[in-house]
């Protein structure tokens, strides 16, 4: 996972994201301003890298038109900068219905971590999603417990094998 903290334009972001490419990087978190949305297809598209963002939209209608863009391989809702428990499950089911998996973005305090430490352990399953509703809960029990593990081995193949990828 690399964060770029949106610092890119599309050119450069495209220079570096193959790089990490090469790296085998699984996502490259906000490569570009979050309001550049042909941006963000664009680098869907061009990259095998998976891309991902959201942490600063902060409501479901921003929300909605992002998911609908197709631009994000990844959504990062921020549940504190949505204004709580009931926007955050509102922009999941956004997600979940676009199919696009979550990965929660968290910063902040240790509220905000235990909070985020709920939401995952009762997010609904995704069909073909890292969860622990199916079967990467035993992948991630074998292994030294690192979400992004799982990931590699099941949630979004992206130009790689969906396989465990050597694990």
């Amino acid at each position: 996972m690399v964060d770029a903290n949106h610092c890119y334009n599309t050119h450069d972001a495209f220079y570096v994201g193959r790089a990490l490419e090469e790296l085998d990087a699984y996502w490259f978190e906000e490569p570009i301003a979050p309001e550049d949305l042909d941006g963000y297809r664009e680098l869907r598209a061009g990259l095998k890298v998976n891309i991902s963002g959201g942490e600063a939209e902060f409501n479901r209608w921003g929300w909605r038109t992002i998911l609908e863009n197709r631009g994000l391989d990844i959504a990062q809702p921020e549940v504190c900068a949505l204004g709580g428990i009931s926007e955050y499950l509102r922009v999941l089911a956004l997600c979940h219905a676009h199919f696009t998996p979550v990965i929660n973005h968290v910063w902040g305090s240790a509220v905000a971590v235990a909070t985020n430490l709920q939401l995952l352990a009762a997010m609904p399953p995704l069909p073909g999603a890292c969860t622990p509703a199916n079967q990467c809960s035993s992948l991630i029990r074998r292994t030294t417990g690192s979400a992004t593990i799982c990931l590699r081995s099941r949630w979004i193949s992206k130009g790689r094998s969906s396989s465990t990828m050597g694990m």
